[in-house]
């Protein structure tokens, strides 16, 4: 038993790395799954890409070059 506690001690120091990794690894996954379902929403594509014309306009109308492919 006492092999135990020393091993449990040992490795405590390691707890707030472990800690780290799960949450990066919590945020990969998070950001996965909203790549994932994104598509899976046309309404809100929509509502997108109103604001980028809306965007536009109001910059073209403060003198603002935006180029690119309308």
């Amino acid at each position: 038993m006492k092999h135990i506690v020393k091993i449990l001690t040992f490795h405590t120091w390691l707890l707030p790395i472990y800690f780290v990794v799960s949450l990066g690894c919590y945020g990969l996954l998070m950001v996965g799954v909203g790549l994932i379902q994104f598509p899976t929403c046309p309404q809100e594509a929509v509502l997108l890409q109103q604001d980028v014309v809306e965007a536009k306009e109001y910059l073209r109308q403060k003198g603002v070059d935006v180029g690119g492919c309308d």
